[in-house]
């Protein structure tokens, strides 16, 4: 049996992690019946997170994205996750309480986790 190079194993794990975006964005969008969460307006919307998706442990968790027309997710300065983070989490806050409780619990849960193997 062929061992699979590190190279190949590389490309494995990013097609792999494509799939799993691409299901995870379909799942968020079907949550949101196809509308951005912000305006209600229907159309094509990026799947935002709220904590980046760089941080695995948090990367296809349900409670941390939401469904938002591309003005919303990065452009607008009055109301963007990107130019007015503290506009957008007020609004997070607000309209998705439980799951915004659910995600500081997380990340709460996750810190912790993350500081224990740093000791």
């Amino acid at each position: 049996m062929n061992k699979k190079t590190k190279k190949q194993e590389k490309i494995d794990r990013k097609k792999e992690i494509k799939k799993k975006d691409k299901e995870f964005a379909e799942f968020i969008k079907k949550r949101a019946n196809g509308r951005c969460e912000y305006s209600g307006e229907a159309g094509y919307c990026d799947t935002a997170h709220i904590i980046p998706r760089e941080i695995e442990f948090f990367r296809w968790d349900e409670d941390n994205a939401v469904y938002l027309r591309k003005k919303y997710h990065k452009f607008s300065n009055e109301f963007s996750f990107h130019k007015n983070p503290f506009a957008f989490m007020l609004w997070f806050s607000d309209t998705h309480q439980e799951q915004f409780i659910r995600l500081v619990y997380k990340w709460k849960k996750y810190l912790e986790e993350k500081n224990e193997l740093n000791r």
